[in-house]
């Protein structure tokens, strides 16, 4: 279970710094691990990572393809909700349909607040001011957050 973990946790750093392949097989390989453990709350944060990196590559149609699939089966793992409505609304703006990804970044900042998990809080007025469905007020919110909490950067997502 550590192996999993720690080779879930390499890929997410790998695609936050751009290496996108490499983070794809690690993450594969976590996945399948988790699967064999009988882990599902572990695998499904695995393949929400998969949905990041996808996001972070600029692969939105993949990322939409995923994204769906893993907010279903997201039961056990309600932290995840959040983040993969954040990731739907990334994937939909590269996709140049931003008239549906405010809904998935409202749902997001609203799942977030319920959960009071304020890292994702955070990231969601800055997916908003980011992506300009949101005025300089909602990344000055998500900076005051992420100053409190001692975050020092968070990934850039491309967008069209």
């Amino acid at each position: 279970m550590g192996v999993a973990l720690a080779t879930s946790n390499l890929g997410r750093v790998a695609a936050r710094v751009r290496r996108f392949d490499e983070a794809l097989d690690l993450l594969a390989e976590a996945l399948a691990a988790f699967e064999a453990l009988g882990s599902e709350a572990l695998a499904r944060e695995t393949e929400a990572r998969r949905a990041e990196c996808f996001v972070l590559a600029g692969r939105y149609q993949e990322a939409l393809d995923v994204t769906p699939a893993v907010l279903e089966a997201a039961e056990e793992n309600p932290l995840l909700y959040p983040l993969l409505e954040r990731l739907h609304g990334y994937a939909l703006v590269q996709a140049r349909r931003a008239e549906e990804a405010g809904a998935r970044f409202e749902r997001s900042l609203e799942l977030a607040r319920e959960l009071e998990a304020d890292y994702e809080v955070a990231l969601t007025p800055e997916a908003l001011g980011r992506t300009g469905l949101a005025g300089p007020e909602a990344e000055a919110e998500s900076q005051a957050i992420l100053e409190r909490l001692g975050v020092l950067s968070t990934p850039r997502v491309p967008l069209p």
